[in-house]
């Protein structure tokens, strides 16, 4: 699998300031979102579903996970929408293929990647987790 190039000239669709809309417009941003959701919801379900199994210490890590992944995925969307909102005032001047183009480009796809992967990676330790104590 190739690895995202996060610091490379944007492409095609990619040249507008990603931050001129709502993230929720963009693709990456939707499958991290729901990937977040995905592994919060798993989490709860197990916990809520299985509670009377699971020891006190699996409950608390569970529930844990859960609002791990609610505030890293709520501090990336409240990231985005302080800088769209600052290109919006104009206190930001985002230039097509200047140095702060790509800087935030680069930026909201780490985000986008980071909340993608540690996401998926936390689902997975859930599922292996919760296959264990079965």
């Amino acid at each position: 699998m190739k690895e995202p190039d996060v610091v490379s000239e944007p492409k095609g669709a990619e040249k507008e300031n990603v931050f001129a809309r709502s993230p929720f417009r963009s693709g990456y941003f939707l499958v991290a979102t729901a990937v977040c959701a995905g592994c919060i919801f798993y989490a709860l379900f197990i916990a809520c579903t299985h509670w009377q199994q699971l020891s006190s210490a699996s409950t608390f890590l569970l529930f844990f996970v859960a609002i791990s992944i609610w505030i890293q995925w709520s501090v990336a969307r409240r990231y985005h929408e302080r800088i769209r909102e600052l290109c919006r005032e104009e206190k930001i001047t985002v230039v097509e293929s200047s140095a702060l183009h790509v800087a935030l480009e680069s930026a909201a796809r780490l985000t986008n990647s980071l909340l993608f992967y540690s996401a998926g990676a936390i689902w997975v330790l859930v599922i292996a987790f919760f296959s264990h104590h079965r």
